[in-house]
């Protein structure tokens, strides 16, 4: 008997939202059948989205470490040295992908926070309270943001801000299109 999921254990497999699996559904990136409802997934239907992905489970994923571990273990120092060479250029991905997305919710958070907090401060005072919370924040994770970097992540947080603020609900959708 095949096995079926349904998005919120798909969703939680991954370690994304529910609507995130309901986008893929849509976009027919993960085949699946509706009941009633509820979409459910077949085992075979999972299998081919993770290969065609190279998305793995949350309890599954490996980390750039394991991966080098795993795979100098059996192999000869040539085929190390190129394997060391492919995991450090994952792991320099990685690093870079987690640090974009770090960057990109720690500024959000320093717009919203100066936005509440200090009411009293306008423009330039404003804008220099935002670089200096966020440049800080960052500095305490050990990541660095360039002047240029800064100044488009706040822009962008505070157009995002300022459309929510409005009324208007920003969206993927809204933002790309």
């Amino acid at each position: 008997m095949e096995k079926f999921y349904s998005c919120e254990q798909i969703a939680e497999r991954y370690g994304v939202h529910v609507v995130t699996v309901w986008r893929w559904i849509r976009k027919r990136e993960l085949p699946a059948i509706k009941i009633g409802k509820q979409y459910f997934i077949t085992e075979e239907a999972l299998a081919d989205f993770e290969s065609k992905r190279c998305t793995v489970p949350t309890d599954k994923a490996y980390t750039a470490t394991a991966i080098i571990t795993t795979v100098a273990n059996k192999t000869t120092t040539t085929q190390q040295t190129q394997t060391t060479d492919t995991a450090k250029t994952i792991w320099d991905f990685l690093t870079k992908y987690v640090n974009d997305a770090t960057k990109k919710a720690v500024v959000k958070t320093c717009v919203q926070a100066v936005e509440q907090i200090y009411t009293d401060l306008h423009g330039q005072d404003k804008y220099d309270k935002v670089v200096e919370s966020a440049s800080e924040m960052l500095n305490e994770k050990g990541i660095t943001i360039t002047d240029i970097e800064l100044k488009m992540l706040i822009e962008a947080a505070v157009g995002e801000f300022n459309k929510v603020f409005e009324g208007k609900s920003v969206t993927t959708e809204n933002v790309s299109g």
